[in-house]
């Protein structure tokens, strides 16, 4: 692979292979070091030359020189231990602490012993020039901001520190960095390096430090050299078929099209016109309209046995047996072509995306059995109640929702089948028509969709139909349920993306402090900002109209960027139980809408 901003090269030599992605313009180089390796072999590293070791506050290690004007080397996390499958699945891993470190005025060297059992060692190491202060800067003496927890979308893990990106992007790829069910594999996840580029991008913004911009350049040319030739990225999250998930493949189209909003590139072309043919082709034609599938095992009933569900054989709308037809996916999808045809002019999906629209429309304005879902959705909300608000219901009442949540909730798919429906009386969204089961998690994922969705195709007017959606969600219970259930809290991240959406075009205050107040159960969960927060998510805040995200003033404040090419406009969250008092930089004060502020700011939070 190479651009004008980077060079990769890929050398394979005995059990060694190399990839080292060199940046012509800054004289900055990274290698990721691979070694295949026996148990109980030791391998050793050399550095040539006197070198004083320091760990860093960005994570990892800086090898500094202590004689020579010359190269620092900062080795982001420790080497690991790995065991792959033949499709690059991580099986196992294990840090691998150096059996023995010297340092001498000659050389600087690592021993790593194999008592594992594994089969792979891995090492990242970067090379920048000592004189390179923006890079080094960055490392020693990271700002607040960078040091703040921000959340994945794909892994439900988050990013704290620059050394963190190197949990996801290993030997050259990018991977989720959690294990999946149900063979808890960790695989790659083109929607992970999405996550990570908006995050990266909005502290590029923020800080203006150089190594944000090389970090964007490594995920983004990294997950074009996973790439297929059909176009499509595969990852095997379930199956050996290694069948692709297509809301991860369009993480890696919008990460391409945020790239190429920031300049202009012939490799990122090329690789997002395969992302689009691909995804293009991977749709259901059915009696409303285009419907646009899952994941690849959905192309016909024999693979989609092997997934890990169960799942309703039925021709709902004319519709493949072996199409799920969920909703998340098939609104991202379209989302992700619109945004390809206005960003490239290609106007060859334009029958796809309007075919699509209908069907999402027919979809959601087909309501039926109004009679029979409205006392059914109201006692299916009584089972989203948290565990203490559940407790103070009359006994009748409890008993009822014992019912509904052991007998007539995992029945809801049979009812679906008679009469089809994704929005309930209540507000609530389902998530799809195919699936033996009911998943409140996606409400918040759902409404974060259709908001994306409303960005890009205002005309189709589901406004009153999000409005209902956020209501629910915001008064049911779930918010509180989904915090007190392992498994089930990320979906207070993507109810936050949604908040962040519907702020940026309703100045409703109701939407801040909501947003706010969601801040502060993710700040209690240890889950993270949404990577949106800091104001760097391209497809909805063309590059050129982004701003940098008010700096954090001090560490226990938590800062929105709802900036955009008509607003600058930040809401300010403290964290802590104590009051404290920030006071704003003259560049930005004029630009505040400082009642806003006021109204949005947490009561223990005072303006100096």
């Amino acid at each position: 692979i190479k651009s004008s901003r980077l060079q990769r090269k890929s050398t394979h030599l005995d059990k060694l292979h190399l990839i080292v992605d060199s940046f012509p313009e800054s004289k900055v180089q990274c290698c990721f070091f691979r070694h295949q390796c026996n148990n109980n072999e030791t391998i050793k590293l050399n550095f040539p030359g006197n070198y004083r070791l320091d760990s860093i506050s960005a994570g990892g290690w800086l090898l500094s020189p202590v004689t020579s004007n010359d190269f620092c080397y900062w080795v982001p996390q420790p080497a690991i231990f790995r065991s792959l499958d033949h499709h690059e699945r991580i099986l196992k891993e294990s840090k691998a602490q150096p059996s023995a470190i010297q340092l001498t005025s000659d050389d600087t060297s690592l021993e790593f012993t194999n008592e594992t059992g594994l089969d792979l060692l891995d090492l990242v190491i970067w090379k920048m020039p000592v004189t390179n202060t923006s890079i080094l800067n960055a490392l020693k003496k990271p700002q607040i901001i960078e040091k703040q927890r921000y959340y994945l979308w794909s892994s439900h893990t988050n990013y704290q520190q620059l050394s963190d990106t190197f949990n996801y992007l290993v030997h050259g790829q990018l991977y989720e960095n959690t294990r999946v069910w149900p063979h808890y594999w960790k695989i790659c996840s083109e929607l992970d390096a999405h996550a990570l580029y908006v995050i990266l991008r909005g502290l590029e913004l923020a800080t203006d430090s150089e190594i944000y911009t090389l970090l964007k350049e490594q995920i983004l040319f990294s997950i074009i050299a996973r790439q297929q030739e059909d176009g499509g990225w595969y990852h095997g999250e379930w199956t050996d078929l290694m069948e692709s998930h297509y809301r991860l493949h369009c993480g890696g189209m919008h990460l391409l099209m945020d790239a190429l909003t920031e300049r202009k590139d012939l490799v990122v072309e090329k690789a997002l016109s395969k992302a689009a043919s691909f995804i293009s082709s991977q749709r259901d034609e059915t009696d409303i309209g285009v419907w646009f599938r899952h994941d690849s095992l959905e192309n016909d009933l024999e693979s989609l046995q092997k997934c890990p569900f169960t799942f309703l054989k039925s021709t709902t709308y004319g519709k493949s047996p072996a199409n799920m037809f969920v909703l998340n996916t098939h609104l991202d999808t379209t989302v992700a072509l619109e945004r390809y045809q206005r960003l490239t002019k290609d106007e060859q999906y334009a029958s796809q995306i309007k075919s699509a629209r209908a069907a999402t429309s027919k979809v959601l304005a087909h309501q039926p059995a109004n009679w029979l879902y409205k006392p059914l959705f109201w006692a299916v909300s009584l089972t989203f109640l948290p565990a203490d608000k559940a407790k103070e219901l009359p006994f009748w009442t409890r008993a009822f929702k014992r019912i509904t949540w052991k007998y007539l909730t995992p029945k809801i798919y049979k009812l679906k089948a008679i009469y089809p429906r994704f929005v309930m009386p209540n507000g609530y969204i389902d998530r799809d028509l195919g699936l033996k089961n009911l998943t409140d998690p996606y409400l918040s994922v759902n409404l974060w969709d259709l908001l994306r969705h409303e960005h890009y195709f205002s005309e189709d007017h589901y406004t009153d139909i999000i409005d209902q959606g956020l209501s629910f969600t915001h008064q049911c219970g779930l918010l509180d349920k989904w915090a007190e259930m392992t498994g089930k809290e990320h979906s207070l991240v993507f109810w936050a993306e949604a908040l962040y959406q519907r702020c940026l075009v309703d100045a409703d205050v109701k939407y801040r402090k909501w947003l706010a107040e969601t801040v502060l159960i993710l700040e209690d969960k240890g889950l993270g900002l949404p990577p949106s927060s800091l104001g760097g998510y391209g497809e909805t805040i063309q590059a050129a109209t982004q701003k940098p995200c008010y700096p954090t003033p001090i560490a226990q404040v938590r800062v929105i960027n709802l900036c955009n090419a008509k607003q600058t406009e930040f809401i300010f969250i403290n964290t802590s139980a104590n009051a404290t008092s920030i006071s704003f930089d003259e560049q930005y004060s004029p630009q505040l809408n400082q009642g806003m502020i006021n109204e949005t700011l947490l009561d223990n939070i005072t303006e100096d």
